[in-house]
């Protein structure tokens, strides 16, 4: 008896459930009509618009082994007279993926970093030192996103900064 006194509250129940799939399993390209996928002005060439181009800041986390090659594979598609400003994050204890990007990348020293950040969590670490290690990781982060304001952030492998900076408040003009 009290389960039929609660339909509404069952109801609104199944409705958000129902939603949140919606939201989570289909895909955002096929919520959106095909129109919206239109060239950004953004990503014309001199050539093609009277307007001059505007330079994007471009934020790339490299991860370690396969991603930071698969990273570096899609970055030498990008116009680097579009994509001027590229800050590369990379971990503390990785100790190759600088060294593949100045090889198989065209770093530009006046315009491109290489940014340092604290590892949340070696293989082997404690799960209780984990927690203020990736605090810390955290920090830096957060950080790092506010101090270069990125407008594209290129992301292989380390899926928790891509977390961290689509929650982070907009910091761009």
């Amino acid at each position: 008896m009290e389960l039929l006194k609660s339909w509404p509250l069952l109801l609104l129940a199944v409705l958000l459930l129902l939603l949140r799939v919606w939201h989570v399993l289909i895909p955002l390209r096929l919520k959106v009509p095909l129109s919206s996928y239109s060239r950004s002005s953004v990503h014309y060439t001199a050539s093609t618009r009277k307007n001059p181009i505007r330079e994007v800041r471009v934020m790339a986390v490299l991860g370690s082994g396969g991603h930071t090659t698969e990273l570096l594979k899609l970055m030498k598609r990008l116009d680097r007279d579009v994509y001027t400003y590229i800050s590369f994050v990379l971990a503390e204890t990785d100790k190759t993926s600088q060294k593949r990007t100045q090889l198989d990348y065209d770093v530009r020293e006046a315009t491109d970093s290489f940014d340092i950040i604290p590892r949340s969590r070696e293989v082997g670490q404690s799960w209780s030192s984990s927690v203020w290690t990736t605090l810390l990781a955290l920090y830096s982060c957060l950080r790092l996103v506010y101090n270069r304001r990125p407008q594209l952030v290129l992301c292989n492998g380390p899926g928790a900064f891509k977390w961290v900076t689509s929650k982070w408040p907009k910091t761009t003009e």
